[in-house]
């Protein structure tokens, strides 16, 4: 689970920032919220 979760951080830094927002949505539907919040700071 922690690896999966770092590897999606990981995936999400070398994404482009365009990307982030719809990263942070399929996050929150996997319902890691504070995650996703995280990811749309990050946006």
């Amino acid at each position: 689970h922690e690896r999966c979760l770092r590897s999606l951080e990981h995936w999400a830094l070398n994404q482009t920032r365009a990307d982030l927002p719809c990263l942070a949505r399929i996050i929150r539907i996997l319902g890691f919220k504070p995650l996703a919040r995280e990811i749309e700071n990050m946006a």
